[in-house]
């Protein structure tokens, strides 16, 4: 390769349009695979320094959730426990029918219910159904990637 490709770090230094136009694909491809592995150091080193907070701190935090201040030294370190709740769907849908049945209550004043429907599933689907539900449907671009590969 015959060109000098411009550090990682001054990609934000220069605008999209500008580098569309000066880099080749060849150097694009060399940019990606250098942010991917700066990206798995990164994620790495995180994932240590996490660990180094947990065990430094793990006896002054307890298993409490929500904020804890602990002093040390000139700093104040603020942990935050987040409260995480997942909820049995099964056992959810059995509440549902005992409220809506037995208790004469609309379910909807209780539970969220969200309705979607499996892509891969609506596609098997003979088209008098697909076609009783595409006015639900909406399609939209998700966020594109790009991978590179290289030719042989």
């Amino acid at each position: 390769m015959n060109y000098t490709p411009i550090p990682v770090r001054d990609l934000s230094d220069t605008s999209p349009e500008k580098l569309a136009t000066e880099l080749t694909v060849e150097e694009l491809a060399e940019i990606d695979a250098q942010l991917r592995a700066d990206k798995a150091e990164l994620d790495k080193r995180r994932a240590t320094f996490e660990a180094v907070l947990n065990e430094k701190f793990e006896g002054q935090i307890g298993s409490d959730l929500g904020t804890t201040r602990i002093e040390d030294g000139h700093y104040d370190v603020v942990v935050t426990t987040p409260k995480k709740v997942k909820w049995d769907a099964d056992i959810v849908e059995e509440i549902e029918t005992v409220l809506r049945d037995q208790w004469h209550e609309d379910p909807a004043d209780y539970i969220v219910i969200k309705r979607t429907v499996e892509e891969n599933k609506y596609k098997a689907w003979p088209k008098t159904i697909q076609e009783l539900f595409n006015p639900a449907r909406t399609v939209s671009a998700g966020k594109r990637t790009f991978k590179f590969e290289e030719q042989h």
